[in-house]
């Protein structure tokens, strides 16, 4: 959605851990999440089959990359 792969993360993960977990901990303080995070992007992905038929079509929501590394620290908090 933001244009920044999750490769970059995994890359440049020793460079941008400080400023994500500053950036987690300013979310978690203010319980606010940005405009680009809480924003999605809906697209439709095929299943397989005849494709003008729409039961052959999934929708997928794309999420920015940063929103997913926070929604997984979260889950790995609460479990």
């Amino acid at each position: 959605m933001d244009g920044i792969p999750n490769e970059f993360y995994q890359v440049f993960a020793p460079l941008l851990i400080t400023d994500l977990t500053e950036l987690f901990q300013c979310i978690i303080a203010s319980g606010r999440l940005s405009v680009s995070q809480k924003t999605s992007l809906i697209t439709l992905i095929p299943k397989g089959g005849d494709q003008t038929n729409i039961k052959n079509w999934r929708p997928i929501s794309l999420l920015c990359s940063d929103y997913k590394i926070l929604a997984k620290v979260l889950t790995n908090r609460l479990s």
